[in-house]
């Protein structure tokens, strides 16, 4: 998703320090199954350590690496210590997994991974074929990003659980990263054109069933799959988690809105809050050229409101600190290249039936979802195959959390979000079994 705090206010942006570059891990990643039968994912985390996902549990960790292939993790979400887990990678693809709970417990990489190429408008994108064992025909699906600028290659861990339960899996790096060329870029119906540049290539693969080719999209994949459903009738059927209906434009209002909430807000206060809100975002959305006389209008208004606290920290808080003239030379510099602000999904949802099913997170605070769920469910009463699987207590990415000095702590993922993501897609691909 486009978080309002690092996209409304680019000055933001200034202060995120460039990341360096990091050696490649590339060789760990994948899916591991473990003796008692547990499947891991091992993929890239931040720097230069590794973050494994437990299918079963929802279990995550991050692994630091200490002296050649060993690694240890620490209790939570990124602890390194007190150590619980040990990990040790060989040569040939195994593993040893040495936790506090279960003790050593070997393992071996179970799924095949081909490196493929393809164009899309004269831009060479590159990604990973994950095959599951045997001779297929598999069903497929085709990983649509979010809006981050990472390596889809190195961090979508989705297609290592996917292709070890028997569903083909293409992972490629969106344009402008990782290892393909181009411009970075937010323009859905660019982003959408490659997706279906991704479906040429799976379809003419001789172990996939070319009848049973899905889209897997995540938080800013919400808006593209669907779109590249509407343009490819070779597309099935398509699965959503985290992602939302709405315009960027109405996601980064209600995420204003959420933090005020949680920062103990009256209601009254946010319907105050409002005019304020929507319209620091109108500028940002014309690029910083237009509603000036309406934004200074309010800032006007709402200089002795006591809520206006509560949005320190917030981009619009930032946008009330600093003139105009400062906004207008710096803001443009960093927007996000070709959005489409006040871009729906609604008009391609009205006219798609296809089965697909949203993984939404109940308190997602960076896609607020309550209006999404609305909707699917409106679709759901009119006859369209939409449905949706709510995971209580879990914000974005379906990861859940706790309270703790006034902000939110990330745990592991909902227990059963990894199960139930792939039972899904294996039973929406077999309404199209020939």
């Amino acid at each position: 998703m486009l978080s309002i705090t690092k996209y409304l206010y680019p000055i933001l942006a200034i202060l995120l320090a460039s990341g360096c570059t990091s050696k490649s891990l590339s060789h760990l990643y994948g899916a591991y199954k473990l003796e008692d039968d547990r499947l891991i994912s091992i993929r890239r985390s931040a720097g230069d350590t590794l973050r494994y996902r437990v299918f079963d549990t929802g279990e995550t960790g991050r692994l630091y690496q200490e002296i050649d292939a060993k690694w240890v993790s620490g209790s939570g979400f990124s602890g390194k210590s007190p150590v619980t887990l040990r990990v040790s990678f060989g040569n040939d693809g195994k593993i040893s997994w040495n936790d506090i709970d279960s003790g050593v417990q070997m393992g071996k990489r179970v799924n095949l991974t081909k490196p493929v190429s393809f164009e899309s408008d004269g831009v060479l994108l590159k990604g990973t074929l994950n095959l599951p064992e045997g001779d297929g025909p598999f069903p497929v699906v085709v990983l649509v990003h979010g809006s981050g600028e990472d390596s889809a290659l190195e961090s979508y861990y989705s297609g290592d659980f996917f292709a070890a339960n028997g569903i083909a899996t293409l992972v490629y790096d969106k344009r402008g990263t990782g290892t393909s060329q181009g411009d970075f870029t937010f323009d859905y119906k660019q982003l959408a054109k490659d997706v279906v540049s991704a479906v040429d290539q799976v379809a003419r693969h001789n172990k996939i069933d070319p009848a049973r080719i899905g889209l897997s999209g995540y938080s800013q994949g919400g808006w593209v799959a669907p779109l590249a459903a509407s343009l490819d009738e070779r597309i099935s059927y398509v699965s959503i988690s985290y992602g939302m209906i709405e315009s960027p434009v109405d996601e980064a209002y209600w995420e204003t809105a959420e933090l005020m909430r949680s920062r103990g807000a009256s209601e009254s206060d946010i319907d105050e809050a409002t005019p304020l809100i929507k319209s620091a975002i109108k500028v940002v959305a014309s690029g910083f050229d237009e509603h000036w006389e309406e934004f200074l209008a309010q800032e006007v208004l709402m200089e002795e409101k006591k809520w206006v606290s509560l949005l320190s920290g917030s981009p619009v808080e930032k946008m009330l600190s600093f003139p105009k003239w400062v906004i207008k030379i710096i803001g443009p510099m960093y927007a996000p290249e070709g959005l489409d602000w006040y871009y729906s999904s609604e008009s391609v949802l009205e006219k798609l039936d296809i089965p697909m099913i949203w993984h939404l997170a109940e308190e997602d605070r960076s896609a607020p979802n309550k209006e999404t769920i609305k909707k699917l469910n409106m679709y759901g009463l009119a006859g369209k195959p939409f449905e949706s699987i709510i995971y209580p207590e879990a914000d974005h990415g379906i990861l859940t959390f706790k309270e703790e000095n006034g902000s939110r702590k990330l745990l592991k993922y909902s227990d059963d979000y990894f199960q139930k993501e792939v039972e899904s897609i294996i039973r929406m691909s077999k309404l199209n079994n020939n």
